[in-house]
């Protein structure tokens, strides 16, 4: 019989080394499946929570200047102008091209909402319809007391509109009228 050197012994064989590449490759598919996975999943969540500061703040300010109106000047289904208790001017309008809602007031425009591909305003009288809690629509600018906003927003993940929107919809009365 031969001898086998102790070099011999401790190589590898091919068989061995290909055992170990395909090993080694479906370990490293599996973390990369998982990784992209997890920044997907990470970048949902930061995308929702974005969205809901943003849907949130856009909110208050419009609740704020709305219930603190004394009439309502101008409206559309997509824009409508105030004027408050000082005859100062705000106006909201939604830019369906741009996907953004704008507030003016006093020549300044800021930028509320991003990202909307809808956006409707509806205006109420304030007195309820029989045995509901809806309001009456308002025939024109001087009988509307309430104003309903609605609006849907997303944001994309690598270019693609997943699953982060927002929906959001609140009746506001205004107050000083």
């Amino acid at each position: 019989m031969k001898a086998i050197s102790r070099q011999t012994k401790l190589a590898f064989t091919l068989v061995e080394l290909q055992f170990t590449v395909a090993i080694s490759v479906m370990l490293f598919l599996a973390l990369g499946s998982l990784a992209i996975y997890c920044g997907r999943s990470l970048s949902g969540l930061m995308n929702y929570s974005d969205l809901q500061r943003e849907s949130r703040n856009a909110l208050n300010v419009m609740t704020r200047d709305i219930r603190q109106a004394r009439n309502v000047s101008a409206f559309t289904s997509q824009d409508f102008t105030l004027v408050d208790t000082n005859n100062v001017t705000i106006r909201y309008q939604y830019l369906s091209n741009s996907e953004t809602l704008q507030r003016t007031m006093s020549g300044e425009t800021t930028v509320l909402l991003e990202g909307c591909d809808w956006l409707a305003f509806t205006m109420f009288q304030r007195n309820t319809t029989n045995g509901t809690y809806g309001q009456y629509p308002a025939a024109d600018l001087p009988t509307c007391k309430l104003i309903q906003l609605s609006w849907h927003c997303y944001r994309s993940i690598l270019g693609l509109k997943m699953n982060t929107e927002i929906v959001q919809s609140a009746k506001v009365v205004i107050r000083a009228k």
